[in-house]
C-alpha cells in the first residue's frame, strides 16, 4: 500500500487501509465541482486504477478521480467531488466497505501515472496552480530543486529575505510558540520553523552572507 502522506486521513469502525484508526479528519474548507472536459480531452483522457484503490476507483491522467466499483449512493462511473484543505490542494475521499481515506489528488494521479514517490522528494506543480493536477503539470523533486523553481521559474519572493541576521538569531532562540513568533516577524510559521531547524530560507545570493553574519551573532 503506498503512503499518500502524513496529511491523508482514514477513518472506519474496524480498521483501515493504510493509516491508524481514529487519525484525525482533515480540515476541509471549500468544495470544488470536478470541470468538465471539452469532448476531444474526453476522447484522450487515460484512466488508471489508484494505487491501493485496484477495482474500487480509478485516476485520470487529468485528475479526475471516479468509482468504478458501485458503492452506496455512486454508481460505476460517478465522478468523486473534490474538496481542498487549508493548504489549497484538492482532495477527494476513497471509500469502500467502510472504509475510508482522503486523499490529495495530485498524489493519486503521480502514484498511478508516475510509480511511486522516490525517497526523499515530493510533488512539484510546474506552473504554480494547486489545482491543475494534470499529470503534465506534476514532477518529482526534492525540496531544494522544489524551492529554486519557485523562485527562478515563478518568480515568488522568499519571505525570510527581509529577515535580518538579528531577526534569524531571535528567532532560533525564541521559547515562543511558532505561530506567535510567525505574527511577530509576519512570516508563516512553517519558515519559522525552517529557520529554527537550520534551513535559511533567502535568496541564493543573500544564503553565504546571512548565514556567515548568524554565526558570527552565536560565536561559531
Amino acid at each position: 500500500m503506498i503512503d499518500y502522506g502524513r496529511d491523508e486521513s482514514a477513518r472506519r469502525q474496524s480498521g483501515n487501509r493504510s493509516l491508524g484508526a481514529g487519525a484525525p479528519a482533515l480540515p476541509w474548507v471549500s468544495h470544488l465541482t470536478p470541470a468538465p472536459l471539452s469532448l476531444e480531452n474526453a476522447m484522450k483522457e487515460e484512466w488508471r486504477p489508484v494505487t491501493g484503490w485496484e477495482g474500487v476507483n480509478d485516476v485520470s491522467d487529468w485528475g479526475r478521480v471516479k468509482r468504478v466499483k458501485a458503492n452506496k449512493g455512486a454508481a460505476v462511473g460517478y465522478i468523486l467531488k473534490l474538496r481542498t484543505c487549508s493548504g489549497g490542494y484538492p482532495m477527494v475521499q476513497l471509500s469502500d466497505g467502510g472504509i475510508q481515506m482522503s486523499c490529495r489528488v495530485h498524489r493519486l494521479v503521480m502514484a498511478s501515472f508516475s510509480g511511486p514517490k522516490p525517497h526523499g522528494c515530493e510533488i512539484n506543480h510546474r506552473d504554480g496552480d494547486k489545482v491543475n493536477n494534470h499529470i503534465t503539470n506534476l514532477e518529482y523533486a526534492t525540496r531544494s530543486e522544489n524551492n529554486r523553481h519557485k523562485y527562478r521559474v515563478l518568480h515568488r519572493r522568499n519571505p525570510s529575505t527581509k529577515l535580518t541576521a538579528r531577526q534569524v538569531e531571535m528567532i532560533r532562540d525564541s521559547t515562543l510558540p511558532l505561530v506567535a513568533i510567525a505574527r511577530q516577524f509576519s512570516i508563516s510559521a512553517s519558515h519559522v520553523s525552517s529557520i529554527r531547524s537550520g534551513v535559511y530560507w533567502v535568496d541564493r545570493g543573500n544564503y553565504k552572507k546571512l548565514k556567515e553574519e548568524v554565526d558570527k551573532l552565536r560565536g561559531g
